[in-house]
């Protein structure tokens, strides 16, 4: 019996693989015959154009709670995007700015209506933009993703300081191995993904990956974190690949 089950873990993440890859190959932009499942999307941008500095202390949506981002400043000089995979509503995201500067939150759950959006004006203090479920439990394992496009004289980036390209658009899968999602705009109402970005996928089965490419060739590096430790790092100008067994 145990060599039965590992048979079938086994076959499962081999199917994954074979999931993930044709995700690739048959998604662009725009997505060909993407799952029906649902995305929370948040995008944090300058509201007067200069650079904002805040940090997110938590992520909460389809009952799961999102905490690996809290004490991490992030600066961004136009849109940082934030996903969670596989999620439905209530769901919400607690922020706090670092500086004077104010920031504009649009956020949206796909297949409703929006985006909505409101303005940040006071730093220091913990806001909430969306619906909070305070009955959340933190995701186990809680998965995420990070994208960032290095400048074109740099070799690395980080999705938090400032210093990456942002707005370079990319697509892709991720997903374990009962659930894969298509990345980027995989239908009519969701908005494209670009860098700087964080996925979150909730409570991955197995085995967690992430299969991601910029539209235009540029060069990506991508990060898988665990519960806030990272599991994996890969960059390329071409198929980005990360990927960890659980």
């Amino acid at each position: 019996m145990q060599y039965a089950s590992r048979r079938s873990r086994l076959h499962a993440v081999a199917v994954l693989g074979v999931v993930l890859a044709l995700g690739v190959v048959g998604c662009g932009e725009s997505g060909s015959n993407p799952p029906n499942l649902p995305e929370i999307q948040f995008e944090v941008l300058p509201q007067l154009g200069g650079p904002i500095r805040f940090e997110i202390l938590d992520v909460r949506a389809g009952g799961k709670l999102f905490r690996s981002l809290a004490g991490r400043e992030i600066v961004a000089t136009a849109p940082f995007q934030i996903f969670v995979e596989n999620a439905a509503a209530p769901f919400s995201m607690t922020l706090r700015l670092l500086d004077s500067a104010p920031a504009l939150v649009r956020y949206r759950l796909t297949g409703t209506a929006g985006p909505a959006a409101t303005v940040v004006t006071e730093s220091g203090v913990p806001v909430t933009i969306g619906v909070p479920d305070l009955a959340a439990v933190p995701a186990n394992p809680e998965a995420r993703v990070d994208v960032c496009a290095p400048a074109p004289d740099q070799s690395t980036c980080s999705p938090f300081d400032g210093s990456g390209t942002f707005g370079v658009a990319f697509s892709g899968t991720i997903g374990d191995t009962e659930i894969t999602r298509v990345l980027g705009r995989a239908s009519s109402d969701e908005r494209s993904a670009t860098t700087p970005a964080v996925i979150f996928f909730p409570d991955p089965q197995d085995t967690i990956a992430a299969v991601i490419r910029a539209v235009d060739a540029r060069r990506l590096l991508v990060q898988l974190f665990l519960d806030g430790r990272l599991a994996g790092t890969s960059v390329s100008s071409g198929t980005v690949v990360v990927r960890k067994d659980l």
